[in-house]
Formats: C-alpha cells, sequence, structure tokens
C-alpha cells in the first residue's frame, strides 16, 4: 500500500428511518443534525486531530487487515468524506448541503452520488463584490481593517482598563451625537471631518482624534451612551465576556458538553435551529483512538 494513504476524514451511517444528518466542518457539521452515527478514521497514533462529533478510531490502512477492516465500514456508511480541509466552515457547510440532497436523491431513486466539491469555489460566494470589482476594474482587493466605504468613523477605540469600544457612524446626526457624547465641540467643527467624504479623506487621523478621547471611558459605558444617543456602539468584547452574555446562553448559543478528561465546560453550539427535532451536542471532543473497539 502506498505511503501516501490517506486518512478518512468521515464514515456517517444515517440511523433509520429517515436520511436527516447531525454534520468535517463536513463532518464538524453532520452530526448536529439528525440521528447517526458518525466515526473518524485517522491512518496513525501520530494523528492526534479529533472533534467533538467524532467517533474516533485509528486503522493502520497500510496493511491488508487495516484496508479490509475500511472497506467494510465504508460498505455499511451512508456518507464517506475524504480529504476535506479543516477548519474552512463555508466549504463544509457546502458540503452538507450537498450530502443531504445526496441521501434525499438516494431515498427517491435509489442512486448514491459522488460529490466532487472546491473549497476555493465554495469560498467565491462570500467574496462576490471583490471578485467583480477585479474582474471589471482590475481592483486588487487589499487588507484594509475596520475601513467602511459609507460609513466614517468605523472601527473599534481604545477605552480604560485595555478595553475598546466598536463605533459605526453612517450619518451625520450620528456624527453629531458622537461628538456630543465625547464632549468634542472641535472635532465637530474640524473643517477636515466636516462630511462623509472628508471623514473618508482623513480617516486616520479621524481615528487617532478619536482613540484619545475615548480612552479614558468605560467601554460598556461609554457603548451605552452612544447607543443611547442614536449611535451604534458596543464594548468589544473577549471570549470570557461573551460566555457571560445571558441572552446568547437562551438562545442556546452556548452549550454545556462533558467528557471524562476536563469535566464540564461550555462549547459554541450549531448555528443552526431545526424542527421538531434541535441540533444535538451531547459530549465533549473525542480522544485520539477512543472508539478502536467499537470501530
Amino acid at each position: 500500500m502506498p505511503a501516501s494513504v490517506p486518512a478518512i476524514d468521515a464514515l456517517l451511517r444515517i440511523t433509520p428511518p429517515r436520511p436527516c444528518l447531525r454534520l468535517t466542518r463536513a463532518a464538524l457539521r453532520v452530526p448536529s443534525i439528525g440521528p447517526s452515527t458518525l466515526t473518524r478514521i485517522t491512518r496513525s497514533k501520530s494523528d492526534s486531530s479529533s472533534s467533538r462529533k467524532f467517533g474516533q478510531g485509528q486503522v493502520d490502512m497500510k496493511t491488508a487487515e487495516g484496508l479490509d477492516l475500511v472497506k467494510r465500514m465504508v460498505a455499511t456508511a451512508d456518507i464517506l468524506i475524504d480529504n476535506i480541509r479543516y477548519g474552512d466552515s463555508a466549504a463544509g457547510a457546502c458540503a452538507a448541503l450537498a450530502c443531504v440532497a445526496a441521501l434525499h436523491h438516494r431515498e427517491s431513486t435509489g442512486e448514491g452520488r459522488f460529490i466532487d466539491l472546491s473549497a476555493v469555489e465554495a469560498m467565491t460566494g462570500l467574496v462576490g463584490d471583490s471578485l467583480f470589482a477585479a474582474s471589471v476594474i482590475g481592483a486588487v482587493p487589499e487588507a484594509d481593517g475596520n475601513f467602511h466605504p459609507e460609513m466614517c468613523p468605523h472601527s473599534a477605540y481604545p477605552c480604560a482598563e485595555h478595553g475598546w469600544t466598536s463605533i459605526a457612524v453612517a450619518n451625520e446626526a450620528e456624527w453629531q451625537a458622537l461628538c456630543q457624547v465625547l464632549q468634542a465641540p472641535a472635532l465637530a467643527a474640524d473643517e477636515r471631518f466636516a462630511a462623509l467624504a472628508d471623514r473618508l479623506l482623513n480617516r486616520l487621523a479621524l481615528d487617532a482624534a478619536i482613540g484619545a478621547l475615548t480612552v479614558s471611558h468605560d467601554a460598556a459605558q461609554l457603548a451605552e451612551k452612544l447607543r443611547n444617543a442614536g449611535v451604534p456602539a458596543f464594548k468589544s468584547m473577549s471570549s470570557l465576556d461573551l460566555v457571560t452574555v445571558a441572552f446568547l446562553w437562551q438562545r442556546q448559543a452556548y452549550r454545556l458538553v462533558s467528557d471524562h478528561r476536563s469535566g464540564t465546560r461550555p462549547i459554541i453550539g450549531p448555528s443552526w435551529r431545526t424542527s421538531p427535532d434541535p441540533p444535538l451536542i451531547e459530549r465533549g471532543a473525542r480522544l485520539l483512538g477512543e472508539h478502536n473497539g467499537y470501530v
């Protein structure tokens, strides 16, 4: 068997009677949509990646015995995912949708499907405006931070205690309100910032001036004052800040999971809702080779 034998990203067996997926980022998404059994097969003990949604097993596919085991597992699986890039959520979502469509086709016709998915092509739908600009006027996109062509100021500004507040000003009323909350009449009267076109032209100087005014404020209090004045603003939150937001827990943005290594901990939940059966996350990450016996 050649040394380049790939790992199998996922084998998915759909639980009868209906072909609903629970979905690496394709398979990382699969086990959250419906009843299924998902197993990741790794090449060797050196492959230490794992997922909370995978049964994790190791098979030496360079041996005849290991290859035969994998073939027998594939024969009972509903979906085989091979060689999909981890971390690309857009490609994973497209692959998940394609898998659901293939399952529906199989249910209707009895025929299987081979899905050939390009991660690059899956990403193009997220950058259509940049691709259009490049093809029409030859504009090559460059990193531009928080710049927005129709809003200014539009950035995150330093506050006290290492905090930051995000501010997005869309019109002249919001600009004047921002200056009033910051008690900065000189800023409002500065000709460099008189209109949106001027602020965009001088946005670096404007960002520096606003940062000098916000740095003494508490981030959350400043954001609340600005929102009360009609200016879109919010405290820039850390991961610890976000996990304490009651609203996000109420919306099931987080789920509590447990495993036999770390105990109970919060994780980010599925980004979709389904009915009548909600998406499920039942436990934390599997350990490498944890399900060898089952596999």
